[in-house]
């Protein structure tokens, strides 16, 4: 009788997705299956992910944008990878791995194609390129055997789906990875990193710390948190207020305005920190996180915040309601400014609103979205799939 593990090929569109957002999920499944992964290379990510996830790594020439050659050249690695290893089960996520990597799959006849859902589609574009990106979307459902949205939001929007309809499931209680709760938390942060970030941001123990975490892109609504902020930072009540923006500032894909981006570096009560490879001190010298983006699947940093016991303040759209509703928190209109100003005026003001949410926010995110449990869960996915 043979010992062979099951084989799983994991692809995502870039190697940030398995580095920071798939953090260890890998080892772990790699204990019980032979798990290999595929992605394009990111910084220095990909030797990254080798080391501390102990699998096998291809690197594949995903992009984010629509390139018909590239996407061609990737197509046919991905055959030729999937003809070589002969995967029981191809497991896609984010949307340009989901349409190659399905595809690819599809193509060799894999048995099992599962494709992630990790956000509500958005189609900008119109005419011909809006119905062509729609149109390759529900391509690679069809060509899906399993989908899996990682919101219950996500869930019952893709549920009015024909295509998708029979082929959802659900794992945990959503998410792409759980929360690391032993690792997001703030007793797990040295006081000498906290003040070398507090002594590197100018951020005051009397400040008020309104902090925001993601990417600096129009669409995760930076722009209507800005105007929120600078509405009331210089009155005389806020005069202690802080802006502090943890994340990336993006040339392309979606970048804010110029006249943004200026402000973000000159203004005085505004911190900018970029990319951080660990967020957990910056999060501890926050008061409150808003997260105003325009649309989401389950977003991790509104959990990672709430596991750092911050205050959530969040627009009403699919993803975040389901964290604020099952968790705690308050929830604003999308993309308005005035409404993201109201609710920050009100966490400052309001000493046991902001108290009663900190003593108790921890507790419900772990009883949710703890990555032991998502972890098991996804495992359990995967040997019911295999018989």
């Amino acid at each position: 009788m043979s010992n062979k593990r099951p084989k799983i090929l994991r692809i995502t569109t870039v190697a940030g997705t398995m580095n920071v957002i798939l953090k260890g999920q890998l080892a772990y499944l790699n204990q019980s299956f032979d798990l290999i992964g595929a992605t394009a290379p990111f910084f220095n990510y990909f030797d990254e992910i080798a080391e501390r996830e102990g699998i096998k790594l291809y690197s594949v020439d995903l992009t984010r944008r629509i390139t018909p050659i590239r996407d061609l050249g990737a197509l046919f690695k991905l055959i030729y990878i999937i003809l070589k290893e002969r995967p029981d089960i191809i497991h896609t996520q984010t949307p340009k791995a989901n349409l190659i990597g399905i595809m690819a799959g599809f193509i060799c006849g894999t048995r099992v194609r599962m494709l992630s859902i990790v956000g509500m589609p958005v189609y900008k574009e119109v005419g011909i390129k809006g119905k062509l990106l729609k149109l390759l979307d529900l391509l690679s459902f069809r060509m899906a055997t399993h989908i899996y949205p990682n919101s219950r939001g996500l869930f019952n929007h893709y549920s009015r789906s024909s295509i998708a309809l029979k082929k959802l499931g659900f794992i945990g209680n959503g998410s792409s990875n759980g929360i690391d709760f032993d690792y997001y938390n703030p007793k797990a942060v040295k006081e000498d990193e906290l003040n070398r970030v507090r002594t590197e941001t100018s951020l005051k123990k009397e400040h008020f710390v309104f902090s925001f975490m993601g990417r600096v892109v129009n669409d995760k609504g930076i722009l209507e948190m800005v105007d929120a902020f600078l509405s009331f930072c210089d009155l005389e009540e806020f005069t202690n207020s802080r802006l502090l923006i943890i994340g990336p500032l993006r040339d392309s894909d979606d970048p804010i305005p110029v006249k943004y981006q200026n402000v973000l570096k000159t203004h005085p009560k505004i911190c900018h920190v970029g990319l951080q490879k660990d967020v957990r001190p910056y999060l501890m010298l926050s008061n409150a996180f808003v997260f105003p983006s325009h649309r989401e699947g389950l977003p991790g940093s509104l959990m990672q915040a709430g596991a750092m016991e911050l205050p959530l303040l969040a627009s009403d759209i699919i993803g975040n309601r389901e964290i604020i509703e099952q968790a705690d928190g308050i929830i604003f209109p999308v993309k308005n400014k005035e409404a993201i100003a109201t609710v920050m005026i009100e966490i400052f003001r309001n000493v046991d609103k902001r108290e009663s949410m900190v003593n108790t926010i921890r507790n419900k995110m772990k009883q949710l979205y703890d990555q032991k449990y998502y972890w098991k869960a996804l495992k359990e996915e995967y040997l019911k799939l295999l018989k």
